[in-house]
């Protein structure tokens, strides 16, 4: 699950499980984002291909930024 974003528009810290609709409900709000998310979902889709299963999404994307730069991600090789 996804908590609220704080005063300052940023998740609290650690980690947040969360499906991929919940991912798309929370950052997918903007035409901008929504195309960033496209991308993601092309590049989790290799991933997954690929025998991945744990995605971590970082930076400005997962803030309240209306218009974020590009998303940061990282994965974990087979896990």
């Amino acid at each position: 699950m996804i908590p609220q974003f704080d005063a300052d528009g940023l998740l609290p810290p650690g980690i947040h499980w969360a499906t991929w609709d919940e991912v798309t409900a929370t950052f997918g709000n903007t035409p901008w984002r929504r195309r960033l998310l496209d991308g993601l979902e092309m590049a989790t889709d290799s991933l997954r291909r690929a025998g991945c299963r744990t995605v971590y999404i970082d930076g400005s994307f997962v803030t309240s930024k209306e218009v974020p730069n590009d998303f940061d991600a990282c994965w974990e090789e087979g896990g």
